[in-house]
């Protein structure tokens, strides 16, 4: 369960080209809606 949860934020973090970490971003609770499906 807590991999679930490290996902969106590993992603962030392998991934900070296709995602540019920026307030919005972190605001919106995309990783957050992916986790639910």
């Amino acid at each position: 369960m807590g991999l679930l949860r490290l996902a969106p934020l590993y992603k962030l973090v392998i991934e900070p080209e296709r995602q540019p970490i920026s307030g919005v971003e972190l605001l919106r609770p995309d990783a957050v809606g992916d986790e639910s499906e």
